[in-house]
């Protein structure tokens, strides 16, 4: 566990995707260590390229904006399982 990347992420409400695989969704995903951010988006580009259903999909069409429910929570990102974990 001690190669994970201890990270930021805001939090939104999973209101497009499938909330039983995931029912919220993260973005503005930060390196809390700025040495590690290229790391960081590395990680969350291939979480993209396999659709992971952790992340805010920004290509979403959206006519009001949505507020999240919190920023800037610390948590980790594991590159191994690329998924964003919270213990």
């Amino acid at each position: 566990m001690s190669n994970r990347i201890e990270i930021t992420v805001d939090i939104y409400k999973n209101f497009f995707g499938d909330t039983s695989d995931s029912p919220y969704v993260y973005d503005n995903i930060k390196a809390i260590n700025p040495n590690e951010q290229k790391e960081v988006d590395e990680i969350v580009n291939k979480m993209i390229a396999n659709g992971s259903s952790q992340l805010f999909d920004s290509n979403l069409n959206i006519l009001n904006p949505i507020t999240p429910l919190e920023t800037g929570r610390k948590c980790f990102l594991n590159p191994q399982t690329l998924c964003i974990e919270f213990k």
